[in-house]
């Protein structure tokens, strides 16, 4: 029968456990160099971290603003792209409609309750049928 090493060691809470390969540390990397091994790891800081603006490097920082429009606000949306545009200095605007799911789904059921004729392959809504089954106690 074969000798059994213990390869893990057991460290304190919160410190890294160490591994002993014994023998077969390096095994497989016989004539390995350290220029043919490439770790691509690099400690970032995060974007909004002080240090970015602190080594006068701001330029980095790259800042969003997020105007919302309420549902009904579109010719006010028109105007503010309008006005954008019509800036000295362009500003890169990005225009997004969109309709949340829970509120495509509320309409699409009260339409299909009224009686609406609505195409639902349009919405990318299907009938379905289920039934529900109540178990007697």
């Amino acid at each position: 029968m074969s000798e059994t090493k213990e390869v893990v060691k057991v460290a304190p809470a919160g410190v890294p456990a160490t591994y002993d390969y014994g023998d077969d540390a390096g095994a497989g990397f016989e004539g390995t160099k350290g220029s043919d091994l490439s770790v691509p790891f690099l400690g970032v800081l995060q974007a909004n971290s002080p240090q970015v603006e602190d080594n006068k490097n701001g330029k980095l920082i790259k800042r969003t603003f997020a105007i919302e429009f309420g549902k009904g606000d579109e010719k006010w949306a028109d105007k503010f792209e309008r006005d954008c545009a019509q800036r000295v200095k362009p500003l890169n605007i990005k225009r997004k409609k969109g309709v949340h799911s829970g509120t495509l789904q509320a309409f699409i059921k009260k339409a299909l309750e009224e009686g609406v004729d609505i195409p639902l392959d349009v919405f990318g809504a299907y009938r379905q049928r289920f039934a529900k089954i109540k178990m007697k106690a």
